[in-house]
């Protein structure tokens, strides 16, 4: 008994999975050749890029953001130390590594 499918239904494929043909149309088309395959992958490509486009552009802004802040703290902390905690002749740096020493 042959199974009969029609065009337009969900299951006018060609039993043969080595090939990949599928009924499109009223013919058999090989989806690797196919001009839908070929525009998804099109489309599937440009999505990617412009994906790998935005989360560059994102990691960039946040460490550019994080650069800031580390710089930003780490002059409030020199100037501190600087009026605070240095000794007569001393310099921030001497200055921070003698508290390191006492922790």
């Amino acid at each position: 008994m042959k199974t009969l499918y029609f065009a337009g239904s969900p299951y006018a494929q060609c039993r043969c999975t080595a090939s990949r043909n599928y009924l499109i149309g009223g013919k058999y088309t090989d989806m690797a050749k196919s001009k839908i395959v070929t525009a998804n992958e099109k489309i599937a490509e440009a999505v990617t890029e412009g994906y790998k486009k935005i989360e560059k552009g994102v990691v960039d802004s946040y460490k550019k953001i994080e650069r800031g802040v580390v710089e930003g703290y780490t002059k409030i902390e020199d100037k501190f130390i600087e009026a605070y905690l240095t000794k007569d002749g001393e310099t921030v740096e001497e200055a921070k590594t003698r508290l390191k020493e006492k922790k």
